[in-house]
C-alpha cells in the first residue's frame, strides 16, 4: 500500500520535473542571448547551465525511482516484469 501511495507521489514528481526541465531549458536559451549581449557576466550564464544540470538529475533520479518502486512492487504481487516494462 505504502509503495503505491509512493508510486503515485512520483509519477507527480516526474510531472513536475518534466515541466522545470523544460523550464530551465527555456531561461537558459535566454541567458545565452543575454551572454551574446553582454548583459549578463559568463558566471551567470553557467549558473542557469548548472541549473538545467539540476533539474534533469531531479527528473533522472524520480524517474529511476519510481522504475525501482515499480519493481518492488511487481515482486511483491509475482507479476512478470517482461510484462510491467512494456
Amino acid at each position: 500500500r505504502q509503495l503505491e501511495q509512493e508510486i503515485r507521489l512520483l509519477k507527480k514528481s516526474i510531472s513536475l520535473a518534466r515541466k522545470s526541465v523544460s523550464q530551465q531549458k527555456k531561461l537558459l536559451e535566454i541567458a545565452k542571448v543575454k551572454l551574446a549581449n553582454g548583459t549578463i557576466t559568463r558566471e551567470e550564464y553557467l549558473r542557469y547551465e548548472d541549473g538545467l544540470a539540476d533539474a534533469k538529475a531531479r527528473f533522472y533520479k524520480a524517474e529511476a525511482q519510481l522504475w525501482q518502486d515499480k519493481t518492488q512492487l511487481a515482486v511483491i504481487y509475482g507479476n512478470d516484469l517482461r510484462r510491467i516494462v512494456k
